[in-house]
């Protein structure tokens, strides 16, 4: 795993590779301490919680280690060159390029959307649900597998506080570091390190972090984060709020809480498929919903991160996929992303 002697290898990487070697070493001795304490005495409730965190630490800590080295010798396509950091056009389609992990129309999902509707309309027009066929082998790489773990951990009652629990912790961490293993956040962090928003690595998942998933208050305290309102979505006083991602439709579709009423709007010649739908969920209504068909989790907050960023006080941000203008509108409290999704 730790390899000075790798002749590719800078003095600063070695350097770096060298007080990550030094900290690794000195946990493992902590560890082995407290696993001394823990075996002396299996039953104390306090050791045995100790030791089960201090595992968790060492193991997190290899994770990182093997995550930021492999950062130090990607390929130099997975960095933004200064053109494509002057355009979020590019950037854009750089990140569905190097997207290994989408869904392709008509091979990995297909659509039935039937019929348009009013947005005003609150009749059924679409007696079929809207997804038809969805490849969900899929699902079992690892940022859809902890995605779709983590979207399950939340309450979508709006003026609930959202718990705090250790499995909790850990799933969220899990997820972000599936996340951070792959290309499009790659090119996400280096993005970042661009834009002097992180200095190096360590600071990148905590940074997705506090954007995602930092609690704030809408009813009462720490009742949302912005994560919860995009991907999984909230409801209050019979309305839904947020909700834009294809997944959770799907998954709630299957089994029977969303009722599709019709499509509003669609975009099919762009990427990726883009439509604005109407539906209920658990009788709950959603007047109009823009979500992405077929993109990553990955992409998905990946752009709209470096949306997020990019639109600083603006409202929207316009994004040119194949030759098709498509806005995203962000909505932001206090410099807080609170919302962002495709307008059609």
């Amino acid at each position: 795993m730790f390899d000075s002697n790798d002749q590719n290898m800078t003095e600063y990487q070695k350097e770096i590779l060298k007080y990550t070697k030094l900290i690794y070493i000195n946990s493992r001795k902590e560890y082995v301490k407290i696993l001394g304490e823990y075996r002396k005495d299996p039953y104390n409730y306090n050791i045995k919680i100790k030791h089960q965190k201090f595992k968790t630490f060492v193991k997190n800590l290899l994770n990182v280690n093997n995550i930021h080295i492999n950062y130090f010798f990607r390929k130099s396509y997975l960095i933004p060159s200064d053109v494509e950091l002057n355009d979020i056009n590019l950037m854009a389609e750089k990140l569905w390029s190097l997207d290994r992990s989408k869904f392709i129309s008509n091979k990995d999902y297909r659509l039935n959307l039937q019929n348009r509707i009013d947005i005003h309309s609150k009749s059924d027009e679409a007696p079929y649900p809207l997804f038809d066929y969805v490849n969900e082998s899929k699902f079992k790489i690892p940022t859809y597998k902890y995605f779709i773990r983590v979207l399950k951990l939340f309450s979508r009652d709006l003026g609930v506080k959202e718990e705090h629990s250790e499995y909790k912790s850990q799933q969220i961490n899990n997820f972000i570091s599936s996340l951070c293993d792959t290309n499009v956040f790659i090119y996400l962090y280096y993005f970042l390190r661009s834009k002097n928003i992180i200095d190096n690595f360590i600071d990148f998942p905590m940074y997705i972090y506090n954007l995602w998933f930092k609690n704030y208050s809408k009813i009462t305290e720490d009742d949302s984060c912005t994560f919860e309102h995009i991907f999984i979505g909230e409801i209050n006083a019979g309305k839904v709020y947020g909700f834009h991602n294809w997944i959770q439709f799907y998954n709630e579709e299957k089994i029977g809480k969303i009722n599709y009423f019709g499509y509003v709007s669609k975009i099919k010649d762009v990427y990726p498929y883009i439509i604005n739908a109407k539906f209920t969920w658990d009788n709950n209504y959603k007047m109009g919903s823009t979500i992405m068909i077929g993109t990553s989790i990955e992409f998905e907050i990946a752009l709209y991160t470096i949306c997020s960023i990019l639109s600083e006080n603006n409202k929207q941000i316009n994004i040119k996929m194949l030759n098709t203008d498509v806005t995203f509108n962000v909505i932001k409290k206090n410099d807080r992303l609170i919302s962002i999704y495709p307008s059609i």
